[in-house]
């Protein structure tokens, strides 16, 4: 049995904690097609997995108080970071929901916990890797699931020319933004959360720009126009 810690807090310092959990599943959207045999895949995605935390009572414990006990420790209104030692620094997201039961046992009695499990997978090493300025580089991400960078930029100069300052994901999707001078800016752009600032102020990047996302492998990123060192932040992650 591995640690347990919920928000911060080492559960299974404090209790006997059992869990129970699955691994995510695989959707897949599919339809007949008229005139030919089989069907045809319109779509696949992957369900988060299923996971429980039970707590083991000592001989003798009034369950119902045990429940109200670990329900004030756990309450929260948004997910928080749940790390089980046998994921070896892996964790997920996650907030308690549903209603907590709990069983008779020979010697005790037990309370379980569901947990709602927020993606499908786990988030891992923090990465990095810096553009320098007006050239590229190349770097591997790790896991087994795409992930979304960061990229931030303290010195972000346009190109005179295009007006822009801008990089390239492995020669295909831009993410660029438009400068109306040739003052440095400091830029950041998150695209998982599809969010960018311009000196501080919410900005959007070009109409044919892309949010990056980095499968798992090599990539090379490059700073097609403009000038200004950048860095790409990104976190691995790995189904569940």
């Amino acid at each position: 049995m591995g640690s347990v810690a919920f928000d911060g807090v080492v559960l299974s310092d404090l209790y006997t904690v059992l869990v129970k959990r699955g691994v995510a599943s695989r959707n897949v959207d599919y339809e007949a097609v008229p005139g030919r045999d089989g069907v045809a895949v319109k779509g696949v995605d992957y369900a988060p997995p299923t996971l429980s935390l039970v707590f083991v009572l000592e001989p003798g414990s009034d369950a119902p108080s045990a429940v109200r006990e670990l329900s004030a420790l756990l309450a929260t209104r948004e997910p928080r970071k749940l790390e089980l030692g046998e994921d070896f620094g892996l964790y997920c997201m996650a907030m308690p929901y549903g209603e907590p039961s709990w069983r008779r046992l020979p010697n005790g009695s037990s309370v379980e916990f569901p947990f709602l499990i927020m993606d499908a997978a786990m988030y891992g090493t923090l990465r990095t890797a810096t553009v320098p300025s007006g050239g590229s580089v190349t770097f591997t991400v790790g896991g087994t699931y795409p992930t979304k960078p960061k990229i931030t930029a303290s010195a972000a100069v346009r190109n005179s020319s295009t007006g822009m300052w801008g990089l390239t994901l492995d020669n295909g999707p831009v993410l660029a933004y438009a400068f109306g001078s040739n003052t440095s800016r400091a830029v950041s752009a998150d695209c998982d959360t599809r969010s960018s600032r311009v000196d501080g102020d919410i900005a959007l990047p070009t109409l044919s720009s892309t949010w990056f996302e980095l499968e798992p492998g090599s990539h090379t990123v490059n700073m097609h126009t403009g000038t200004g060192a950048a860095v790409i932040e990104w976190r691995e992650r790995w189904l569940a």
